[in-house]
């Protein structure tokens, strides 16, 4: 070695202006979420290649429990044999997950194995661990399946997912030494099924998703849309509750007395049903996805 989320509609590959790029999440959008919304998690920091300088630090996602780090990216060939990856210096039979699975046909990224200051499983991660790959504007969705047993050099993904990216996936030359998004989703919610480790299409499905909540709060307003304030603004109907503001939020709603009663949460501008509850007065909060307190007010629903 170099070192299905239910209910969730498919997404296509699609490819514009020649580039190939999978699901609705633009590059640019995970690219910002990495390098000015997280913060690194440890003092250590990782080589891209044997003794060239460390440099790449893991990172925590603000406001969440996602990890993410910019590296290179080697081309992984261990699995199940294939005669694309011939010639690969250091193939092993098989991946750390355990699985006989070909890294020529099934994208999936490595993360180092444990050191004494970061251990991924102590980041909600283990194998099938959900993940988008950036690189030259294109997002790969990948899984977790190999770990580098060189506890100090992070940058690899498989042949599939190199390749995917435009990148030579020549396992001795190919690879890139040009900057590579990592973000990966941590938890039970972002990791696939054993049976789905090498289901792409449900990679990009429940990846895409992942990602949509991840860049959520961060996404701008896109030139051409009309901006919306970063105050909000709430009307009340007789059934329902309509907030305005950019980005995405959580409306809770409270007795008189400010027990919660509800909580539901929202984007840019969304009419929320409250056809459930009783006529009468209520207290309201309208809060960024980091808790700070946007709004607060009283509303009648009569």
């Amino acid at each position: 070695m170099k070192k299905l989320l239910a209910g969730v509609a498919s997404i296509v590959v699609v490819s514009v202006a020649g580039i190939s790029a999978e699901g609705t999440v633009k590059a640019s959008d995970l690219l910002n979420v990495i390098n000015n919304h997280s913060t690194a998690l440890t003092g250590t920091t990782y080589m891209i290649d044997e003794g060239v300088t460390p440099t790449v630090s893991i990172n925590q996602v603000d406001n969440s429990t996602n990890i993410c780090w910019m590296a290179d990216m080697d081309v992984d060939c261990d699995g199940l044999y294939d005669a694309r990856c011939a010639g690969d210096p250091t193939n092993q039979s098989q991946l750390s997950c355990g699985t006989d699975i070909n890294p020529a046909d099934v994208p999936f990224y490595v993360i180092p194995i444990y050191n004494n200051d970061w251990d991924y499983r102590n980041s909600d991660i283990d194998f099938g661990q959900l993940g988008a790959i950036i690189y030259n504007n294109k997002v790969e969705y990948a899984v977790f399946l190999d770990e580098c047993g060189l506890n100090h050099i992070i940058g690899e993904a498989s042949y599939a997912a190199v390749n995917d990216l435009g990148v030579d996936p020549n396992p001795d030359t190919g690879g890139t030494d040009d900057p590579v998004g990592y973000v990966i989703f941590t938890g039970p919610n972002g990791r696939l099924s054993e049976s789905n480790w090498a289901n792409h299409s449900a990679a990009v499905t429940a990846g895409n998703q992942l990602a949509q909540q991840l860049t959520a709060p961060y996404v701008a307003i896109r030139a051409g849309e009309t901006p919306l304030s970063s105050s909000p603004v709430v009307s009340v109907s007789r059934s329902a509750v309509s907030v305005k503001m950019s980005g995405s939020y959580v409306l809770s709603v409270s007795n008189t007395l400010g027990a919660k009663i509800a909580s539901m949460s929202g984007k840019d501008a969304q009419t929320f049903n409250m056809s459930n509850l009783p006529r009468g007065a209520y207290l309201y909060s309208v809060k960024t996805m980091s808790g700070k307190t946007a709004l607060n007010g009283k509303m009648i629903l009569n």
